[in-house]
């Protein structure tokens, strides 16, 4: 428990440094884009958080939009309670490094984005 507390914070210190440089953004409305772009090297994700979102079976578009068509081909979009399951299965497709922690992670909006690359302004 000590070493899991002592491993979770050096994430988030790390988290906080690469957010300061701007290679990482924080809560689902800015991950979300990075995801898509498949911009993310690490996704850490508060243990069991939840969102309402949806998603396309045809080319994994997940958003948190009420769209009923897929801005890619305008294929149906499907609700879901989980949006996070849907962003996890798409994380682990890119070879996302996903962390799970027990701190919470309120301040942050429940999840963060650590890039691949840093975001210009």
């Amino acid at each position: 428990l000590k070493a899991r507390r002592k491993y979770e914070t050096g994430l988030l210190e790390t988290f906080n440094n690469k957010k300061t440089a701007n290679q990482a953004v924080a809560g689902i409305d800015a991950v979300l884009p990075m995801l898509r772009d498949n911009w993310v090297d690490t996704l850490l994700l508060q243990e069991n958080y939840r969102r309402k979102g949806v998603f396309c079976r045809h080319c994994q578009y997940i958003d948190l939009s009420t769209h009923a068509e897929c801005p890619k081909h305008g294929g149906p979009l499907e609700r879901t309670h989980n949006i996070i399951e849907h962003m996890l299965h798409n994380a682990l497709l890119q070879g996302v490094d996903v962390q799970y922690l027990q701190q919470s992670l309120e301040q942050y909006g429940y999840l963060g984005a650590i890039l691949r690359f840093p975001l210009t302004s």
